[in-house]
């Protein structure tokens, strides 16, 4: 059965209706997803985060530490404190704290580096430099 014009005429304003109702609601959805994208409280993020492909390069935040530390030619056990004074006297300029943390991630790692003796009642630690 053939509709009416006016028939028509309300259908076209029914549809128009229900495209301004959708539009809003597409726009509240986007607001949304930028509010929750940007700080992490999105149950679920719109865009998929994609891992960036493993590569060579050192991350942003290397110095050199873990590096200048291997690199260094000691084969008698050493402390903390006296692989900073050999780290200076080659140039570098790193804190006992920065030597510190490099040097217990080496070890735990089992990355050219072992504690021979732990430190107690506070006498330090002492490493040695072993082949990899």
């Amino acid at each position: 059965m053939p509709l009416t014009l006016q028939e028509l005429d309300k259908k076209i304003r029914q549809t128009e209706e229900q495209l301004a109702e959708l539009r809003a609601f597409r726009s509240l959805f986007a607001k949304y997803e930028e509010i929750g994208a940007g700080n992490g409280h999105a149950r679920h993020a719109a865009k998929k985060r994609s891992r960036p492909a493993a590569s060579s390069a050192a991350p942003p935040n290397a110095n050199g530490l873990k590096d200048a530390i291997l690199g260094l030619s000691s084969t008698t056990p050493f402390t903390v404190d006296e692989l900073v004074g050999a780290l200076r006297s080659k140039g570098h300029h790193f804190n006992r704290r920065q030597v510190r943390d490099s040097v217990h991630i080496l070890v735990k790692k089992g990355k050219g580096l072992r504690r021979v003796k732990q430190g107690l009642g506070g006498k330090p630690s002492v490493y040695e430099r072993v082949s990899v």
